[in-house]
């Protein structure tokens, strides 16, 4: 059922409370004060203190943290009361109240109150009723873990419309109820309202009141979406999140009021939502461009609406593809498992074959031709050379590389792409965001005394996962707020386990092998543990290049070991709990 609330009162204030005939009898006791922005209409420790009860303007309730330092407990508007606590209780003022905007407030003294003979009681307890309501909502704010935040859409009528099916989205991204904040009685509204969608018409003698209602909002709802007109813009809340125009795709310009921290959503393009159109929109607008919406207005629960709605409330989707040589074969079924889950990918980390499968999703290639390619590069992968700087060359992998990726750069991918290596004698990560993809691929594949170390920046570059086996913090450095972490083991034995086959004396590069699983295993125990999800697939062998032959066994394991993740990714993305695999 849709939710609009209209209504400009106060629910809980002695005008309403009161009947008609006795609240105009308070009045004839009341004088009128007014209180300039900073200034105190009560100071902590006050005794008997006026009661005051606000008409016009907002104030903010005060108190101290343990360390002595202010902190605001709530803020109260038009229709409130101020004081009755210390005429209820006979207590002293327990915080302080200052005013934000102007104030304008009936006050009365103890003594006025004490001469209102047989409607004192009534007013007792219709204060009462407000210090219980006040108590109540003070313990809802304890219990919530988190403040909604509030994002302000800036927009005209084609920009509302294109926008309308994002409070939804949102709500699904979030899995909780939304609160949409609207300027006036708007046509739209009841389109956008649900069950999990609720819409705030703000009248006109409501506006200077918007703080306070956000304030209240804030701990009741998920997240606050304020839709603007241009004509609205001093009205916008304190201190927004985040500030969207939406910018219809035919417009050649931004209208000149619009905010240097704002940024721009294209609504009614055609144009494909990848980092190279966010590039160039950014540098035609002179604006941050962060979404481009469809112009079909078929986008209301699209995947182009709930891209836009996890990148409003900072829940992008991030991927960090582990190492683990052959076993990266799993990734391929680890993504075959998410694209069935309708799990989205906003963007992508990887680290030794990690790195090359994490292109490939950036690349936005299909799961059928990213398996094909990654047989193709894998076929080229066993290469004996001379072993002075390593056992296998890198040389057929190279060509690979470059017959894939020609001139493209990381940057000039779909999406956002961190490629993860280890600088051999600096002894430390580097993190590739940008620059020609297929070096970048090869440094980071650079098993050590397998493959020769890559030079570059002056030095040589090696695998990274010997020092970051799942590159999780890259994941969040690209701004996800969601990180699911693949990281690929093999079957762990206690040291008193016999072993059920008596192993040869291994060769050389399968010592290395071996060798530099047990150190990924470890060390990847760590980085993987700072995921949001974690998917563990557990691949029996060395993972050597001989495995390469493995691919269908090894991607079938990523797949079962992502199905089995279900719960973890449904709790993470509220949106999936329908999905059926």
């Amino acid at each position: 059922m849709a939710t609009i609330h209209t209504s400009a009162g106060a629910p809980s204030s002695l005008e309403n409370l009161l009947s008609p005939e006795d609240w105009r009898r308070l009045e004839a006791h009341m004088e009128l004060a007014e209180f300039a922005p900073g200034e105190h209409l009560l100071h902590h420790g006050d005794l008997r203190p006026n009661l005051l009860i606000i008409r016009e303007g907002v104030a903010s309730v005060q108190g101290e943290d343990a360390n002595g330092q202010p902190r605001e407990l709530s803020r109260i508007g038009t229709g409130e009361s101020v004081g009755e606590m210390a005429l209820l209780t006979g207590e002293p003022a327990s915080a302080d109240v200052v005013a934000i905007t102007r104030v304008r407030a009936y006050a009365a003294s103890h003594e006025k109150l004490a001469s209102l003979d047989e409607l004192r009681p009534r007013v007792i307890e219709a204060l009462s009723a407000i210090l219980a309501a006040r108590l109540k909502h003070a313990n809802e704010r304890l219990l919530t873990l988190s403040a909604a935040k509030t994002h302000v859409l800036v927009c005209d009528q084609a920009g509302f419309d294109a926008l309308r099916g994002l409070p939804a989205a949102v709500a699904d991204v979030v899995g909780g109820r939304i609160l949409v904040v609207l300027r006036g009685e708007h046509a739209a509204a009841q389109r956008m309202a649900s069950e999990r969608v609720v819409v705030r018409a703000i009248a006109p003698e409501e506006e200077g009141d918007l703080s306070r209602i956000l304030h209240r909002a804030a701990h009741e709802y998920a997240e606050i979406l304020i839709y603007r007109d241009r004509a609205s813009l001093p009205l916008l809340a304190d201190d927004p999140a985040s500030i969207i125009y939406a910018t219809h795709a035919d417009a050649s310009s931004v209208p000149g009021n619009v905010r240097a921290s704002a940024r721009l959503a294209i609504v009614g393009s055609d144009a494909k939502w990848t980092q190279p159109t966010l590039r160039r929109l950014s540098e035609s607008y002179g604006h941050p461009v962060v979404a481009v919406l469809p112009g079909d207005g078929a986008s209301d629960n699209g995947d182009a609406m709930l891209r836009f709605a996890r990148t409003l409330v900072g829940r992008q989707i991030g991927l960090a593809l582990g190492a683990g040589a052959a076993k990266g074969l799993a990734h391929l079924g680890v993504l075959r498992a998410l694209r069935d889950m309708g799990v989205p990918v906003d963007m992508v980390t990887g680290c030794s074959i990690g790195s090359a499968i994490a292109a490939g999703v950036a690349a936005g290639m299909d799961l059928d031709e990213l398996s094909e390619l990654t047989k193709q590069a894998a076929g080229r992968a066993i290469r004996p050379t001379l072993p002075l700087r390593s056992f296998l060359s890198n040389a057929g992998v190279r060509d690979e590389l470059k017959r894939l990726a020609e001139d493209r750069r990381i940057e000039d991918l779909d999406l956002p792409l961190a490629v993860v290596a280890v600088d051999l004698f600096r002894r430390s990560e580097v993190t590739f965001t940008s620059g020609l993809i297929w070096p970048r691929l090869l440094a980071s594949m650079a098993i050590p005394g397998v493959y020769p170390p890559s030079p570059a920046m002056g030095s040589y570059l090696v695998d990274g996962g010997v020092l970051n086996p799942v590159p999780v913090r890259q994941c969040r450095d690209l701004g996800a707020g969601i990180v699911i972490g693949v990281r690929l083991t093999a079957t762990r034995t206690s040291p008193r386990e016999r072993l059920d086959f008596k192993p040869a004396k291994p060769l050389a590069i399968e010592t290395i092998m071996r060798t530099f699983e047990i150190m990924l295993n470890r060390i990847s125990e760590v980085s993987h543990e700072h995921a949001d999800v974690n998917i563990e697939v557990c691949v029996d062998g060395t993972g050597g290049v001989r495995d390469f032959k493995r691919g269908d066994e090894i991607g079938a394991l990523g797949y079962r070991a992502t199905i089995e993740a279900q719960p973890s990714l449904a709790g993470a993305m509220p949106y999936l709990k329908g999905a059926a695999v």
